[in-house]
């Protein structure tokens, strides 16, 4: 028998609390109080950050709130949302725990990229998202069309052709002011503004054309590049 109090939920019995959310290449995740890791000087040997096992290896490493809502978007176009204190919790050297046990992914698919998100649902509308798919097609949103993710996961981008060759590569938070990078497996890379790609109001479309392949190139990598302002002098005392 306990005392109800009405509008009580678990979250309210989470702390805020800076966490490292640390993914690997086979599917690992976990989240690791910051304070494990302390600050050492220049040329110190450094601290193991997770116990890996035969080839699998560290790919996503960031600091987020345990408040901080996640989205998880997937190699098939799917987008998945969890708070970080709902992730594993271990230690510096522990493995973690396989994604595919906390979420609903089929099986062959893997996580494209992880968005922490740190403003209100709100604000979520002032905030853009671009997509980048392994076939070369890009696609601009804003972040509001995907602030109500269910349990089972929502269709993020519709991928164009045969599934199994065309898969999401990268999902970045963008602004009007930034470029947008694409790399291919040939070598080749393409540079334009993100307002070159109208912003879409269907999750389901599948983008529009970002760089064009030839033969079997395709796409590996996004990069969001960002503008500031800086003087000759201060970007050569950046570069030295």
């Amino acid at each position: 028998i306990i005392e109800y109090i009405e509008g009580f939920e678990d979250e309210d019995l989470i702390e805020r609390e800076d966490m490292v959310v640390t993914i690997t290449n086979s599917g690992y995740i976990k989240r690791t109080p910051l304070d494990e890791f302390r600050a050492q000087k220049r040329g110190a040997k450094g601290l193991q950050g997770m116990a890996t096992k035969d080839e699998d290896f560290v790919t996503t490493l960031f600091v987020a709130n345990t408040h901080t809502p996640l989205l998880f978007f997937t190699t098939d176009g799917m987008v998945y949302k969890l708070k970080t204190w709902r992730l594993p919790s271990g230690g510096r050297t522990a493995r973690g725990k396989a994604i595919v046990n906390i979420l609903p992914i089929a099986s062959g698919v893997s996580i494209a990229a992880v968005m922490p998100v740190d403003r209100v649902e709100d604000e979520w509308d002032e905030l853009q998202v671009i997509f980048a798919t392994s076939a070369g097609t890009v696609r601009r949103n804003r972040l509001s069309d995907f602030a109500n993710v269910m349990r089972n996961g929502k269709i993020a981008m519709k991928l164009e052709g045969d599934h199994s060759e065309t898969r999401l590569i990268n999902v970045r938070i963008c602004s009007e002011d930034d470029d947008i990078m694409l790399s291919t497996t040939a070598g080749r890379a393409i540079r334009f503004r993100s307002s070159d790609v109208r912003v879409f109001n269907s999750r389901a479309s599948v983008g529009v054309r970002g760089i064009l392949l030839r033969d079997d190139d395709q796409v590996v990598s996004m990069s969001v590049i960002r503008h500031f302002e800086a003087s000759p002098d201060e970007r050569t005392a950046y570069l030295k």
